[in-house]
């Protein structure tokens, strides 16, 4: 009788365990869909001095063939001059946090994968990590709907991040 009651407490724990981990990563369309601030980052290109406001804009959101595809709009100034990076998302159709980026235009030639590791509830945040490429460094953005974070709620953040995605230290964009 024992053995039985430690295997219904082990399947309920490991069923609970599941739900969390789970209730950690949903998102939705509304979730990802409007204007997001970089508010942290390992990502080098955000990093430099010269790179200042990054943004995500996503839209137009959409089905193809069984998977959200959506527009991204990323802006920053570059030495004070506005800069546009335009590109076009499909989810990776085994994994619905991860997508799969292709830039427009002559950044077509390019893209890269991303992934969903982290949101909160509110969809006030969201943590993004990018894979390398030929032209880039992986990375790690903590994106909010707010520019404003106070430095301890993107330190909570960072706690929601699986080490494993931390191999560079995050810093707090100013």
């Amino acid at each position: 009788m024992r053995f039985l009651a430690l295997i219904v407490l082990t399947c309920v724990v490991l069923n609970a365990n599941a739900q969390v981990k789970d209730a950690k990563f949903k998102y939705s369309q509304s979730l990802l869909e409007g204007k997001w601030f970089v508010v942290a980052t390992n990502f080098p290109m955000w990093l430099k001095k010269e790179n200042t406001g990054p943004t995500f804009n996503y839209t137009n959101f959409r089905e193809k063939n069984g998977k959200l595809v959506f527009d991204d709009c990323v802006m920053y100034a570059k030495d004070k001059s506005p800069k546009k990076i335009k590109g076009k998302d499909k989810q990776k159709k085994k994994d619905e946090l991860k997508f799969s980026w292709r830039g427009k235009g002559l950044l077509g030639l390019f893209k890269s994968n991303w992934r969903v590791i982290a949101s909160d509830k509110e969809g006030r945040w969201i943590v993004i990590y990018s894979t390398k490429t030929l032209v880039s460094s992986e990375g790690v953005d903590i994106i909010a709907r707010k520019k404003d974070l106070s430095e301890n709620e993107i330190k909570g953040i960072i706690t929601h991040v699986d080490k494993a995605y931390l191999k560079k230290e995050i810093k707090i964009l100013k």
